[in-house]
């Protein structure tokens, strides 16, 4: 790709055998940068420089790898310092070029010089096009590059097939690749195809041993880079990176696109946020996330792999990619869980906690109720109802209909008396008497005995607030105590009767909440958080494994699980249409 066949042969020729004994030092940081490797044979060991100065080792490197490739970039740019050291594990045979060997080359083949120099830019170049990669720091990208093996194919060669095992994450430097796969037939399907610039792979980083779900193949004569999965974790250990940080922005992508309905009350700013706190957890075959009535509080995605859910111990779905569950944790208190789920392959979850959920809508609570409708239907809680727009004229009107509209009246009324205090500048008498004068509306329409709009709170809270405004003390939080009084009291007494009325009936229309059909409303139905599975028609059916739906292409033994450790979410199953 930079050589022609004949400068190859003669490039070969130039090059020396070399043995280093097991223990050896090949070369340090520090020297002067003069030779250039290639390991025929054994195992090298890579150190490079800490922040703090300190030597530290990166990984391993196994034939047919290099090193020193520098010495080509730098060949006219006088003596320059080797950046890493390298080791012998065990003995090793290698192949290299000499300082004056490698200026007979350049000065023979003079045309080679640009795409030499050109060569290691483009390789950077390349690694900051890879969406997860793309917010390194040119620091960071260059250990990444001292990690990175090169793959070249000729047309028609594959580089692996569907099925096999993968470790390798690859980046397309040249060339033209078609991935395939193998339908129910045994016939061959053309999914695409990968050119320069595109990667592929990234699931063999975060999870060991992962099967390949499609065939690769060169479609023309191409030169491919790769990491291995040991190498990009030594590279996340020694770089001290977040895998979840690095995939910020593919997790945001695949969010995006994975038809999660309550997602799109989310503004599109807060979606680089929620992936920087998104977790990404690998499992092995048959480990438990979470067990039957355990309590939790996050929210989990199938990035890669399938979940099986099971009820009592029977199998009654199984989750596929793209799926997703959990969601009912992030907005109701204390929801159990009502199942099992056992992950059924290798797979990778992206989880987010309640509590930072919640920090994304810390300003906006506005938004934060639609979300909070939209997930949680009839488990919602008084404050997402009177904090929805929609919400809260339904619950005004319901409350008419039952002569007790006072109190949402108060609640607005005392909110907007909230905000002029912390507008004013209570230093200055004329917004004091500003104040004052809304303070006193507010007791004599809501607080005093016999008043016009008189609300239920208590007598100790009543004459709390008296007090204050009597003495001319008001300040933003004079009827705060009294506000969330107000609401406790709405939710104790009206809120259940709201939830069996017309008035809440068109507001889960209105925000296009989780819909239950006629089937799933049977007395058998088992409520999940907003979604219902007829038990009982899962239980009968005799097959004792999976919905139809769900239903993988292939058969599985159900086998004896793994407990992984301490129990995550509440359940909640809605199925994604695709998986990017």
């Amino acid at each position: 790709f930079v050589f022609d066949d004949n400068m190859v042969k003669e490039f070969a020729k130039l090059l020396k055998p070399k043995t280093v004994k097991e223990g050896k030092w090949i070369c340090r940081r520090g020297e002067k940068l003069e030779d250039f490797y290639i390991l025929r044979g054994g195992k090298v060991s890579i150190y490079v420089q800490t922040r703090e100065g300190k030597e530290m080792f990166y990984c391993h490197q196994i034939p047919y790898c290099f090193f020193g490739e520098d010495v080509f970039v730098n060949h006219q740019r006088g003596v320059v310092e080797r950046k890493d050291s390298y080791q012998a594990t065990e003995t090793c045979e290698l192949l290299y070029l000499s300082q004056r060997a490698r200026n007979k080359f350049i000065k023979d083949n003079p045309g080679v010089r640009g795409p030499l120099d050109s060569l290691q830019s483009n390789i950077i170049r390349l690694l900051k096009m890879v969406p997860f990669l793309s917010n390194l720091s040119p620091t960071h990208l260059q250990r990444l590059r001292v990690g990175l093996h090169y793959r070249s194919l000729e047309a028609g060669e594959v580089l692996f097939y569907e099925g096999d095992q993968g470790r390798d994450f690859y980046i397309v430097y040249s060339g033209t690749l078609q991935i395939t796969r193998q339908d129910l037939n045994g016939e061959e399907i053309l999914l695409g195809e990968l050119g320069c610039a595109e990667c592929f792979g990234e699931i063999a980083l975060m999870l060991s041993g992962v099967t390949r779900t499609a065939t690769v193949r060169a479609s023309t004569s191409a030169l491919l880079l790769s990491v291995r999965q040991d190498i990009f974790k030594a590279f996340l250990k020694i770089t001290q990176l977040e895998l979840g940080h690095l995939m910020r922005e593919r997790i945001i992508s695949t969010f995006k696109k994975s038809n999660i309905a309550f997602f799109d009350a989310i503004p599109e700013e807060s979606f680089k946020n929620i992936a920087l706190k998104c977790v990404v957890q690998t499992f092995d075959s048959d480990e438990i996330i979470f067990t039957e009535g355990d309590f939790g509080d996050q929210f989990y995605f199938i990035y890669h792999g399938r979940v099986s859910v099971s009820v009592k111990g029977r199998e009654v779905a199984l989750l596929p990619r793209g799926a997703y569950f959990g969601e009912i944790a992030l907005v109701v208190e204390d929801t159990p869980r009502t199942a099992t789920c056992i992950t059924r392959s290798k797979t990778i979850l992206l989880s987010i906690s309640k509590a930072d959920f919640a920090r994304f809508f810390e300003n906006r609570p506005e938004a934060l109720a639609d979300v909070e409708l939209k997930i949680a239907g009839k488990k919602c809680q008084i404050r997402s109802i009177i904090y929805h727009s929609e919400g809260v004229r339904l619950f005004t009107q319901f409350l008419k209909t039952q002569y007790a509209e006072e109190s949402i009246e108060f609640w607005h009324e005392v909110r907007g008396y909230r905000k002029l205090a912390l507008s004013l500048d209570l230093s200055l008498e004329e917004d004091v008497k500003k104040l004052y004068s809304k303070a006193s509306s507010l007791v004599e329409k809501y607080i005093r005995q016999g008043a016009e709009r008189q609300v239920n709170i208590s007598n100790e809270m009543r004459q709390s607030i008296e007090n204050e405004v009597d003495l001319g003390e008001c300040s933003a939080v004079t009827f705060v105590d009294s506000e969330t009084e107000i609401i406790t009291l709405m939710s104790g007494d009206k809120l259940g009767q709201f939830k069996q009325s017309e008035e809440f009936k068109q507001l889960m229309q209105s925000v296009g909440g989780y819909k239950v059909n006629e089937k799933t409303k049977a007395k058998q139905g088992k409520k999940r958080g907003g979604s219902r599975i007829d038990i009982k028609e899962l239980l009968s059916t005799g097959r004792g494994s999976t919905i139809s739906k769900y239903q993988s292409s292939s058969d599985h033994e159900l086998t004896t699980p793994k407990k992984l450790g301490e129990s995550i979410v509440s359940l909640n199953i809605k199925p994604a249409k695709t998986m990017p």
